[in-house]
């Protein structure tokens, strides 16, 4: 459909040029072939602002195809990214035929929690970890020893904060069981008389 209108427009194109010459042509005739043309005179006024036209617009992308000729304006999509072609080629998207709209993005990382730092561990760009109290995320694969350059705080460990209000004194406990005998008064368990080296007749 893009190839047809292209092909319309340079027809139409090529009949005004057509036109144009012919015109020149017959007003040189009418002149003869004896002399030179005089010198050019001044610019005429500018004509009236034409009409605005509809906003443009760009071609529907299309799916590069190898061995295929696409069209100064075409647009497609090649490894990613978006491409428009300069003039009629036949080269893939990367050639100097192209200009690029759009390129190719990347994958992108989200965090990943690691929990509490190790030295012995492998980190990556975008980890996050506890360390001191804090939290702190890589800056960059194999980001070295936390906190260090290659680590970015993320949360710092907060103050202690003021001490409250004493409380109000509970009520009385329940009485608690008796303690050990061991720790009761002394009292008197038993005695005897010891008549043959106590006593006197």
């Amino acid at each position: 459909m893009l190839k047809r209108k292209v092909e319309a427009l340079q027809h139409e194109f090529e009949t005004k040029l057509a036109s144009a010459v012919a015109e020149i042509r017959g007003e040189r005739g009418d002149q003869g072939e004896q002399g030179e043309p005089g010198p050019m005179g001044p610019p005429g006024p500018s004509g009236p602002l034409g009409e605005q036209g509809p906003p443009g617009k760009l071609p529907v992308a299309e799916a590069w195809v190898p061995e295929t000729v696409f069209y100064a304006g075409d647009v497609v999509a090649y490894a990613g990214g978006t491409f428009q072609a300069r003039r009629d080629t036949g080269q893939a998207p990367s050639h100097s035929d192209w200009i690029c709209l759009a390129s190719a993005g990347s994958d992108g990382r989200s965090i990943a929690v690691r929990g509490t730092f190790d030295e012995a561990a492998d980190y990556h760009r975008n980890d996050v970890v506890a360390c001191n109290g804090g939290s702190f995320i890589a800056l960059k694969d194999g980001p070295g020893p936390c906190p260090g350059s290659g680590w970015q705080l993320v949360a710092s460990p907060g103050k202690r904060g003021v001490t409250g209000l004493k409380g109000e004194r509970g009520e009385c406990g329940p009485k608690g069981d008796s303690g050990e005998r061991a720790q009761a008064a002394p009292a008197i368990l038993s005695w005897q008389l010891d008549c043959e080296s106590q006593c006197r007749y």
